[in-house]
């Protein structure tokens, strides 16, 4: 489990995300939403047949989303730093961009420093290389897809 401070209280939280569909696990109960859009002012998530607008402020350098009247502050509760696209075996895309190739398979496993998926990005091939040895769990994306930055391209264990 992850942790969210929420109104300055430490809360603990789970995701999973299935194709377009995110599930979030907080205090035994569990949603699931889609992205349904993006405004200037936030993201609009979609619930079943409802659309919730979430609007985002920024303070310093923290990034709050507004869910039901309380801010949710974007950042590790722990404080901890991690290295961007890593964090509990979920590799995170760097940038937005297109997937051109998927080298490895779910159950695939692979060492720290294989080249996992070739991206393109800024008219640039980037390599997405494991963060760690393990065992790749899911591949949500293939080649052709188009990404946005900061999105789980796959879930890997140790």
């Amino acid at each position: 489990m992850s942790e969210l401070l929420i109104n300055g209280q430490k809360v603990a939280y789970k995701t999973t995300k299935i194709k377009e569909l995110v599930s979030i696990e907080i205090g035994g109960k569990s949603y699931s939403f889609s992205l349904a859009g993006v405004t200037q002012s936030g993201l609009i998530l979609k619930m079943g047949d409802r659309l919730f607008p979430v609007p985002i402020k920024t303070h310093g350098k923290n990034t709050y989303l507004i869910v039901g009247g309380k801010d949710v502050l974007l950042k590790s509760a722990s404080g901890k730093k991690k290295k961007k696209g890593e964090g509990e075996g979920h590799m995170l895309s760097p940038m937005p961009g297109k997937i051109l190739s998927v080298l490895i398979k779910a159950g695939a496993m692979v060492k720290k420093g294989d080249t996992l998926l070739i991206m393109e990005a800024m008219k640039m091939e980037h390599a997405i290389k494991a963060s760690k040895d393990g065992k790749v769990l899911k591949v949500f994306f293939k080649e052709g897809d188009q990404i946005e930055g900061g999105i789980e391209l796959l879930e890997m264990e140790s």
